[in-house]
């Protein structure tokens, strides 16, 4: 495993990354090391990253993946705050470093708008 992982999702996050895995998944295990090559900086950089067992029997791990209709594994989600989770389907290392930056741009403080 991989130590740029969380435990948990920050409260006070605006958005995080969640990948559900599992054991004994060979697309898991081909995804996994590009993943976190591509998510490292962005994690070192406070980005919060989380990964979920898809075996997992914990009722909120569970009803997650349901709210989010994890049927597969790896599933890279995008999950603002505010907003509903975005489901990354490629799994090519420009679709995933897409949307690492995307997540990124809403994890960085930003001046209002009309501070320009």
């Amino acid at each position: 495993m991989s130590g740029i992982f969380v435990d948990a999702i920050p409260p006070d996050a605006p958005v995080a990354i969640v990948l559900v895995e599992q054991d004994g998944c060979d697309a898991c295990a081909e995804f996994h090391p590009v993943f976190v090559e591509l998510a490292t900086p962005y994690a070192e950089a406070g980005l919060p990253i989380l990964r979920l067992d898809a075996n997992s029997q914990d009722p909120m791990a569970q009803a997650f993946m349901a709210k989010h209709h994890v049927r597969a594994t790896p599933t890279l989600l995008l999950v603002p705050k505010y907003a509903y989770g975005i489901r990354v389907e490629a799994q090519d290392p420009a679709s995933i470093k897409q949307a690492l930056d995307w997540a990124n741009g809403l994890h960085q403080p930003r001046a209002p708008w009309w501070q320009g």
